[in-house]
């Protein structure tokens, strides 16, 4: 009895710091918890009253000075570290407390059968029963089989039968986890001991936090909670994709940012994710998801992409490079759209690793795109070259396609372009000019040459092309200085065509002095 109250003394003393104390039934305890004291005392026998600390590592018998005894052994046992990780949840279930718990195996060798480890479930009531009110009801261990070797993982589920004529809320609950150090005899060792929670499924990250063009527009999110559950994942915005969509909890999500959907600046989204048992738990977590989107920085546009026919029996095509100089992932979105309306006709979003160089040998082919003509909107912080080229039996020629970021002018600015008129196409070079509009209204491009001059509407975010362009301002043969401005942003190139070969070479135009 003195031995008792000082334990209940301890108790509180200790409470609120990782120390759980248990009575049982040294002879006849449940759920043969009284083996470990067997194991620690040896075949001898033992004194009463007797105290083991983890699982015996370290024990006491016998009439002394309790309290001093008592307290000097859980100091020494407090800095000692766990061995594992062990997780734990519990729920009633009609007249049992299921206990799950989820070890992994963070020592440097195997758990099985070899070194006897084990995994327990416990279950006490507080302050009603026994010398201490501290009076185990429920004991139940299951042996880690087949094993679990470093690095690994298991799950243990345990059905502790609820005491009938006591308070549920008097009720508690350890999971403990143990081997024996020797091997087949000796004392046990406790590897970690936890309070089981309320069964959650926790998300880790718990939140997401993206920025396009800095970062990767991809996140992994691993999964916790009871063992033997199975996940679900459902986006509730357009521009989230979660691979796979299912999967056991050991399974990670991948979170992808699909570009097309999103608008210029942050918007949030989330994912609930849910899982379920066969026992019949189902839990459910929430992940906000923000994305931050500079548009300005990460869409270029690309007129003069094409899949068509060309003169005897020559094809225009458009191929792509694309390279992701920096040491992460980068999502890149293409978009093929219209040369005439801007619709988009095709898109396709791609994922470039770290340093990753792609090529799309026949752009329109691998979006699935219609044959036609457009302008090609690329999405994504990495380095593009397009080429636009006609392919026939003597091999191809082509010429490079301009960029909106390399060649955006402002509105009010001039640029001039040297342009090449032919009165007769087949036998004089000629300058076509290609004009893109990048507002979202449409603008007016101003064409002058001397006293000349035509005014071009371009609708918004889409390109006209002028073919021999001296031609449609009634220019006579030969080179002249086009000056082109607009009352919006946009960007244009001239291509001056061989009559012989029919290769076109792109012209750049240049800003006058000041």
């Amino acid at each position: 009895m003195a031995a008792g109250s000082v334990v209940k003394r301890l108790a509180s003393e200790y409470a609120g710091r990782p120390v759980v104390f248990l009575e049982y039934f040294a002879n006849a305890s449940v759920g043969d918890r009284q083996s470990r004291f067997d194991a620690a005392w040896g075949p001898n026998g033992y004194a009463v009253p007797m105290v083991m600390l983890s699982s015996g590592h370290s024990v006491t018998q016998g009439t002394q000075d309790f309290y001093t005894k008592y307290k000097a052994m859980i100091e020494a046992e407090l800095p000692r570290p766990a061995v594992v990780e062990l997780e734990a949840w519990q729920q009633q279930v009609g007249t049992v407390m299921r206990v799950w718990a989820s070890l992994r195996n963070t020592a440097a060798f195997h758990l099985d059968a070899g070194n006897q480890a084990t995994v327990w479930a416990i279950m006490w009531d507080q302050g009603t029963t026994g010398v201490t009110g501290m009076y185990v009801r429920a004991a139940k261990k299951v042996a880690v089989s087949p094993g679990i070797p470093p690095g690994g993982q298991a799950g243990f589920t345990f059905d502790l039968a609820m005491p009938t004529g006591i308070d549920p809320s008097k009720l508690r609950t350890i999971a403990l986890a143990e081997y024996r150090p020797a091997g087949a005899s000796g004392p046990f060792d406790m590897l970690q001991a936890v309070r089981p929670l309320s069964p959650s499924l926790t998300l880790s990250p718990s939140s997401l936090q993206l920025s396009l063009p800095q970062g990767t527009g991809m996140a992994e999110v691993r999964l916790a909670g009871p063992p033997g559950l199975e996940w679900s994942a459902v986006s509730h915005v357009p521009w989230l994709e979660v691979t796979p969509s299912q999967g056991p909890l050991a399974t990670p999500a991948r979170v992808r940012v699909l570009l097309a959907p999103l608008q210029e600046g942050a918007q949030q989204g989330s994912i609930t994710f849910t899982a379920t048992s066969p026992d019949g738990l189902s839990l459910a977590a929430e992940l906000p998801v923000t994305v931050t989107l500079d548009d300005s920085a990460t869409v270029r546009e690309l007129p003069g992409v094409a899949s068509l026919a060309g003169q005897n029996q020559t094809a225009w095509r458009s191929s792509l490079t694309l390279h992701n100089p920096v040491a992460e992932a980068r999502p890149v979105l293409l978009e093929i759209s219209a040369r005439d309306t801007g619709a988009v006709v095709a898109s396709r979003q791609l994922d470039l690793t770290a340093g990753e160089v792609r090529e799309l040998a026949d752009l329109y082919a691998e979006l699935g795109a219609p044959s036609g003509a457009g302008c090609l909107r690329v999405t994504g912080d990495v380095l593009v070259w397009v080429r636009t080229f006609n392919l026939g039996e003597a091999g191809t020629f082509g010429q490079d396609v301009v960029s909106s970021r390399e060649g955006e002018i402002g509105a009010g600015e001039e640029m001039l372009f040297p342009i090449s008129t032919a009165r007769n196409t087949a036998s004089g070079f000629r300058s076509n000019l290609l004009l893109l509009n990048r507002e979202s209204v449409p603008i007016t491009v101003h064409l002058t040459v001397g006293a000349v001059s035509l005014d071009v509407p371009v609708p918004a975010r889409t390109y006209v092309q002028l073919t021999n362009v001296g031609h449609e301002l009634g220019l006579p043969a030969g080179t002249s200085v086009l000056r082109v401005r607009a009352d919006g942003r946009w960007c244009g190139s001239v291509s001056t065509v061989d009559p012989t070969t029919g290769d076109p070479t792109t012209v750049r135009g240049q800003r006058p002095p000041e």
